[in-house]
């Protein structure tokens, strides 16, 4: 199963530095297409041949609750993300 995955760093209620280059990463299959969108913001990236896929996504200022999205065959959504200091 080639499901794009996350580590446990990631998760619901999680709180991103403020204006800043957030970096998320994870595992998909080999050469994956990965999209992640926190808000209106959006990155994306094609998983190496091992995997491994990072990227680095633009936060706003101070506040939330967002959602923040990443998608490749399947989608993980984690809710109530917020952003601050």
């Amino acid at each position: 199963r080639g499901d794009v995955r996350l580590p446990k760093v990631f998760g619901d209620s999680m709180v991103l530095q403020q204006q800043s280059q957030a970096a998320v990463w994870g595992w998909a299959d080999a050469d994956e297409e990965v999209a992640v969108s926190l808000g209106e913001t959006k990155a994306a990236t094609k998983a190496g041949a091992d995997g491994k896929w990072l990227v680095k996504i633009q936060t706003p200022a101070a506040g939330g609750p967002h959602t923040l999205t990443v998608k490749g065959k399947n989608e993980i959504a984690l809710k109530d993300v917020y952003v601050g200091e």
